[in-house]
């Protein structure tokens, strides 16, 4: 008896089973396609970005081989071909690269379009390309607070201003920087140094007034207590 319900539960499952293959399995198989299919496609494409991502690295080391040798119209031949696609991950290198290939030609001007490209399409290397091409123009840039090189803009700017022969706002930039004790401690000492060839009695001056400065506050301390 057992072994006859047995059977009839198994005949019962099978058929189940095969209505549900009827019902669902081309769905299923259908699937099953559409995900190995789609697998496959998603691997390949993987594949044809390494590839291509190799490619770009080796054609970016292939430009600074050519700057090594000083072959630098080849290294600007190569850098323009990778910064032909703005979206390409080595665009702003390859940019930085072409103008200082550019500078060592002896081409500032060349240099400084090429840096104003940079600038105007990378915000990553935005400030830095305006500070280059400032250098290459050999011109003055005003110093922006919130750029990462505001201090090297304001340095840059006052000696500018001394080669221009503009010596006092130039020693007024110097001062600026001087009193700024965010400023990096190297800087303010090439600053003083400048100071001390350009403007030593405002030097004199200013370092007289921080000294009364934290006399006053000390006695003021002392006061207090």
């Amino acid at each position: 008896m057992n072994e006859l319900i047995r059977e009839i539960e198994d005949d019962i499952r099978r058929e189940k089973f095969d209505r549900l293959w009827q019902r669902f399995g081309r769905i299923m198989v259908g699937v099953s396609i559409v995900v190995v299919l789609v697998t496959i496609a998603v691997v390949v494409m993987q594949n044809q970005k390494q590839s291509q991502a190799m490619e770009l690295t080796s054609e970016y080391i292939r430009g600074i081989d050519r700057m090594n040798v000083e072959d630098f119209k080849g290294a600007i031949s190569v850098f323009d071909s990778i910064a032909a696609n703005d979206k390409s991950p080595y665009y702003g290198m390859a940019l930085l690269q072409k103008a200082k290939a550019q500078e060592s030609l002896g081409d500032k001007t060349g240099a400084a379009k090429t840096y104003e490209q940079l600038a105007s399409q990378s915000s990553a290397f935005g400030e830095l390309s305006k500070l280059l091409s400032a250098s290459a123009n050999n011109s003055i840039i005003e110093p922006v607070k919130t750029s990462p090189f505001y201090y090297t803009q304001s340095e840059w700017k006052a000696w500018q201003l001394v080669g221009q022969g503009k010596k006092d706002d130039a020693v007024a930039v110097f001062m600026t920087l001087r009193e700024d004790i965010e400023a990096p401690s190297t800087l303010r000492q090439r600053v003083n140094d400048a100071l001390q060839h350009l403007a030593p009695q405002k030097l004199l001056a200013s370092n007289k007034a921080q000294q009364d400065a934290a006399a006053a506050t000390a006695q003021k301390g002392k006061t207090n207590e």
